[in-house]
């Protein structure tokens, strides 16, 4: 099974008892995926070189998916919308389109975010929390 991991669950791996728990799986071969938004968090993290690493580890094993241009666009959008219809605001855009990569590709999210929470209660978004 293929999942994505947010960079909350990338982090708290990273900084949890069992040290990058995920970063193993990864070299383990088993499918676990970023998207280019999560990559993109964790470069513009100045916390660790280790997410610089991990980043480089992502591309090198192929497991980062893309944005899908306008679809996502509509897709993040729509995500927003309908979380703020509902009164439950979703707090980053960045959110959104990460959620909008994981139902493109009908892809779980592993998490440890109270927004994705949200978007699974409110979207067709499998949420995992990690």
């Amino acid at each position: 099974m293929r999942v994505v991991a947010d960079t909350s669950a990338w982090v708290a791996s990273m900084n949890g008892d069992d040290a990058d728990w995920l970063g193993t799986k990864l070299e383990d071969n088993e499918y676990v995926f970023a998207t280019d938004v999560v990559c993109a968090e964790l470069l513009a993290a100045r916390r660790s070189r280790r997410q610089h690493r991990l980043v480089a580890r992502l591309a090198t094993h192929r497991r980062i998916i893309n944005l899908g241009g306008m679809p996502d666009m509509r897709r993040a959008a729509e995500c927003m919308r309908t979380s703020s219809e509902a009164g439950r605001t979703v707090r980053s855009m960045a959110d959104c389109l990460i959620a909008a990569v994981c139902i493109r590709e009908h892809v779980p999210l592993l998490h440890n975010d109270r927004d994705f929470d949200t978007l699974a209660e409110l979207t067709s978004l499998q949420a995992i929390r990690f």
